[in-house]
């Protein structure tokens, strides 16, 4: 089962209790999907889910969306990304870690 974020539909707090609730309810991956955050915002925002679940001594893979960066950085499960950006990144020759699982929207076939 998947949890997609959106922190935009709940307040702070109830916004990390409910990823936490949802990773003791076994859901297995969470798609960090905060589009508008600056790399800055959303590694901090990462760095407090990671905290909060571990706090609470539970897990989930997250699947960070369309933030290299992030899937860079971090020990994250995988990314998910926009087929056209990965097309993108492939022809600049961008070598993604085959340990990690990556996943494509295709929302038009142009």
């Amino acid at each position: 089962m998947y949890l997609i974020s959106n922190r935009n539909l709940c307040s702070k707090e109830k916004y990390i209790k409910t990823i936490v609730e949802a990773a003791k309810n076994n859901v297995e991956y969470l798609i960090l999907r905060e589009k508008d955050l600056k790399y800055s915002e959303l590694e901090k925002l990462y760095n407090k889910i990671v905290l909060a679940l571990k706090e609470n001594n539970t897990d989930v893979n997250i699947i960070v969306n369309s933030s290299v960066e992030l899937y860079e950085n971090y020990p994250v499960y995988g990314i998910h990304l926009p087929y056209n950006l990965f097309k993108d990144l492939l022809s600049k020759g961008y070598e993604f870690d085959r340990t990690k699982k990556i996943g494509l929207s295709l929302h038009s076939t142009s």
